[in-house]
C-alpha cells in the first residue's frame, strides 16, 4: 500500500479542505500551513487558529 502526504496550499488549505480531504481517504497524512508567531499577533487570529 502507498502512503499518501497532503502538502498544504497558501490560502487553500483550511479545515473544509482538509475534512474534505478526509472523508474521500482516512489513510492519508493532512498537514496544514505553517504560520509564523508575527502572522498570529498581528493578522487575522480567528482565521488563522480555527484549524
Amino acid at each position: 500500500m502507498r502512503t499518501v502526504s497532503i502538502a498544504p496550499m497558501m490560502d487553500c488549505t483550511d479545515r473544509h479542505f482538509r475534512r474534505l480531504m478526509r472523508s474521500i481517504t482516512q489513510k492519508t497524512y493532512l498537514y496544514t500551513e505553517m504560520i509564523t508567531a508575527n502572522a498570529v499577533i498581528h493578522g487575522d487570529r480567528e482565521r488563522l487558529l480555527g484549524y
